[in-house]
């Protein structure tokens, strides 16, 4: 799936008034993504990236744009995800340089509103209106199903979803395959939890 569809779908929902209008579309979004870039879409969608911090300031950002943005959408939401995956690992010496390199690379292949999109998600700054309890009932009624939660309190900052096959391909039987699990970066979440969808 090519970002550019995830931050069209950001802008609509940034866009739309009404919660369940929100739902909907984050929903029909991620009824388009394959499996395994779920999780990375609930992360985006929720305002952060999936590795949480990593480690990125003004000063790096601002150093890593290129003059010029691309001219076409040809990044891949994997792409993306893998990127800032490298990111969230480099550290030490010259690790400041290495990340310039690697955000100015991302950059260079990002449209004008992914840059946009790619600083404010990176920074925390992500204003979409698409919360974590949203995305929550986004992703049940992508499954076709109703969240509910396991015993405890509710995980925070946004958790993340594994997906193991499409609902649309698996019918009713969708969400015994499909869990909601704690990304453990919260005090909160300090043991994993899940949320089961649907029967058990």
């Amino acid at each position: 799936m090519l970002f550019h569809e995830l931050v069209q779908t950001s802008g609509r929902v940034a866009e739309t008034r009404g919660r369940l209008a929100k739902i909907d579309l984050v929903a029909a979004f991620l009824k388009r993504a394959r499996p395994e870039e779920i999780e990375t879409a609930v992360a985006f969608l929720s305002g952060s990236p999936r590795q949480g911090r990593i480690g990125i300031g003004y000063a790096i950002l601002r150093a890593a744009k290129p003059p010029q943005p691309a001219d076409a959408p040809t990044l891949e939401l994997a792409t993306v995800d893998a990127t800032l995956e490298r990111l969230a690992h480099t550290t030490g010496q010259g690790s400041a340089q290495a990340k310039e390199r690697l955000l100015g690379e991302l950059f260079a292949r990002a449209t004008a509103a992914e840059q946009e999109f790619l600083v404010h998600l990176i920074m925390g700054e992500l204003r979409q209106g698409a919360l974590a309890g949203l995305v929550t009932e986004a992703v049940a009624r992508a499954a076709g199903s109703t969240p509910r939660p396991s015993a405890g309190r509710r995980c925070s900052p946004p958790t993340w979803v594994a997906w193991r096959t499409p609902p649309s391909r698996q019918g009713p039987a969708a969400s015994r395959g499909f869990r909601w699990s704690c990304s453990g970066r919260s005090s909160q979440c300090s043991r994993r939890r899940r949320m089961m969808y649907g029967t058990r």
